[in-house]
């Protein structure tokens, strides 16, 4: 086996080695890491930041939402871009906003609470990778955290 090939073997199994470590499981395809920045689209840029909201675990384990300019709500009610069917949410949970410095968290008065990485939020800067939990439902954001 080349070095090279060692090499990206090594750092993959110590990636996946430090997300069972911090409790992270992934329901996508595990195939999708990148070694390499991807390449922006003028469009993209453009636009501002984008992201993924990824249902780790719950009803809706396995659903994607797209994240963008626009706020994404989140909740129980039909309303919502992200639907989330769990009787410990509320109808209108929480929202996800863009700033100049990523995406927020809000907490919208939740009779539950709103949760990022174990701790109750009222109103939290994301960072790529956070845990939020929206009633027990386990959402994971994934985004260019720059």
């Amino acid at each position: 086996m080349p070095a090279i090939d060692r090499i990206k073997s090594d750092l993959r199994s110590r990636i996946w080695e430090s997300f069972r470590r911090h409790g992270l499981s992934f329901p996508f395809p595990t195939r999708t890491l990148e070694f390499a920045p991807r390449r922006r689209e003028a469009k993209e840029s453009s636009r501002g930041k984008t992201g993924v909201v990824f249902v780790a675990e719950g009803a809706s384990a396995g659903s994607s939402v797209r994240l963008s300019d626009r706020p994404l709500s989140i909740g129980r009610g039909a309303n919502n871009d992200l639907v989330v069917p769990d009787a410990q949410a509320s109808k209108e949970h929480a929202r996800i906003e863009c700033t100049a410095d990523g995406f927020v968290l809000v907490d919208l008065q939740s009779s539950g609470g709103t949760y990022v990485n174990g701790a109750a939020i009222e109103r939290h800067q994301l960072k790529p990778f956070d845990r939020v939990k929206v009633g027990s439902t386990i959402l994971c954001i994934e985004y260019d955290g720059d």
